[in-house]
């Protein structure tokens, strides 16, 4: 890296085809001009501009834990879907499919608009979820009696027995696995939830953000 880039200037790719004129022009620019002038937070663009272009030097890597955090996420996922039987997800159901039904499990009578909101759905796509979920005898709905525009779920009969199944098959799995973990790794366990907690918090804010 030049001692421009070290600085903190905008270090681009090497053996690109820049004209010698703009080639020149960059330099002085790198040369010149620190990162301070740089106001990475003027607008949300910008910031992510500038970070998605390497400019801000200082910025930490964070490659790596993303791509163990996919990883150990992922696998726990399947450990416990593996462990348990599955329950919705041994049904031949879609992945959003076995989401919708564990949450209308978790949350009786959930409106259709507010799992769509919880799932990150568009509406659209939740209604034909649950379309499809009550005509596989999986989902009832009801009008809710106060607001005739809003309609209510809630696990069929079949659906609850499956729902409660995999429910205690799972809490008797992380149980017997948590007994075997010290009282440090309990904390750092919970502050990791926290943290993921919060993860999942910022990104839907910048789903909001962008729409």
């Amino acid at each position: 890296m030049s001692p421009a880039g070290r600085a903190g200037g905008y270090e681009p790719k090497s053996g690109g085809n820049y004209p010698a004129a703009t080639a020149a022009a960059s330099q002085r620019h790198r040369r010149d001009t620190p990162i301070d002038s740089f106001n990475v937070h003027r607008t949300p663009s910008v910031g992510r501009y500038l970070c998605y272009r390497g400019i801000v030097a200082c910025m930490p890597d964070h490659r790596d834990l993303i791509s163990e955090l996919f990883s150990v996420v992922g696998r726990f996922r399947r450990q416990l879907r593996r462990s348990t039987g599955g329950g919705f997800d041994a049904t031949g159901l879609t992945q959003s499919q076995g989401e919708l039904l564990r949450l209308v499990g978790r949350r009786p009578d959930i409106s259709v608009r507010e799992s769509a909101a919880e799932l990150s759905l568009v509406p659209n796509t939740a209604s034909t979820l649950v379309s499809r979920l009550v005509a596989d005898g999986l989902l009832s709905r009801t009008v809710d009696d106060a607001d005739r525009r809003v309609v209510r779920l809630r696990l069929t009969p079949p659906a609850q027995a499956i729902a409660d199944e995999s429910r205690a098959a799972r809490r008797a799995a992380l149980g017997a696995a948590l007994a075997q973990l010290d009282d440090s790794q309990i904390t750092d366990l919970a502050n990791g939830l926290d943290v993921m907690t919060e993860l999942t918090r910022l990104l839907h804010e910048a789903e909001q953000g962008d729409e």
